[in-house]
């Protein structure tokens, strides 16, 4: 009789341990079931495609806006704008699209019928130079000079269609010093921030809030009569309630204060 209770006892251990691994593999945690996902609302995570150039402050945006939206959350896409523009293009979701500058949208389908809600922020493009680099030349024109650095330096370049390459262009072919050749050209700007902070290159043609988070191993040399560049932001016409209240409140002095501690500029600088 006692073996008998000690088998039906492990049985019914082992068909409890058995139910509870069913309902653990039914739903894991942080995937996509095809459920509206994120909140109490039914609203599902919002999904927003944006430049490389926003990697460390659409967290930063998301954990803010949380404090007030408890259900909120942000599925993020990150990359060179002409590749998150083809995506879309191809067909992938996304409620929202900012890229790095105006040109990226030129190329997203007016079939698709995105609305453009006008420029959430700005950026300026400046040369990250290696701090290592600079202390072993022999001039205070290291990390003041472009023209000194650009004669002298191994430098990353963006490729041409990204943004940043653009504009690294249009700055070039008003200011590039004979003989100029890049060493090496990468698909995004953090890419190319990467080559400096690795040692592979001396200095970079970047952004000033991509410089900004590597300030410990680079100075910012800044590019006279460089462009201003606006970030606009692409509202799809199927994006959510959710996603345009949050698509306003980027523009509101709260997020506003986060990209500015972020080095970014406003909406309307020039």
């Amino acid at each position: 009789m006692q073996q008998r209770t000690t088998l039906l006892a492990r049985l019914a251990a082992l068909s409890a341990a058995g139910l509870l691994a069913l309902t653990a593999c039914g739903s894991p945690s942080g995937q996509n079931d095809g459920q509206d996902g994120a909140g109490s609302d039914g609203a599902g995570a919002i999904t927003v495609s944006a430049a490389a150039s926003l990697t460390d402050v659409i967290e930063e945006l998301e954990t803010e806006y949380q404090k007030e939206h408890e259900d909120f959350a942000l599925k993020t896409n990150l990359g060179a704008s002409s590749k998150l523009v083809q995506q879309i293009n191809e067909g992938q979701d996304a409620q929202l699209l900012i890229t790095a500058d105006e040109d990226a949208i030129k190329t997203l389908d007016e079939s698709l019928n995105y609305e453009n809600d006008g420029r959430v922020v700005t950026n300026t493009l400046v040369l990250a130079v290696s701090n290592d680099w600079a202390e072993k030349q022999d001039s205070d024109q290291a990390t003041s000079d472009p023209h000194y650095v650009l004669e002298n330096a191994k430098v990353a370049i963006c490729a041409p269609d990204v943004p940043c390459g653009r504009n690294t262009a249009k700055w070039l072919d008003k200011n590039k010093p004979e003989g100029f050749q890049a060493t090496t050209e990468e698909d995004n700007v953090r890419n190319t921030l990467s080559k400096v902070v690795a040692g592979e290159v001396d200095a970079a043609f970047v952004y000033a809030t991509d410089q900004a988070t590597a300030r410990d191993t680079t100075t910012a040399v800044t590019l006279p009569g460089a462009e201003v560049q606006g970030y606009p932001l692409m509202v799809s016409p199927d994006a959510s309630q959710q996603a345009k209240d949050f698509a306003a409140w980027l523009k509101e002095d709260t997020a506003q204060s986060i990209f500015e501690d972020a080095g970014f500029g406003s909406p309307d600088a020039n």
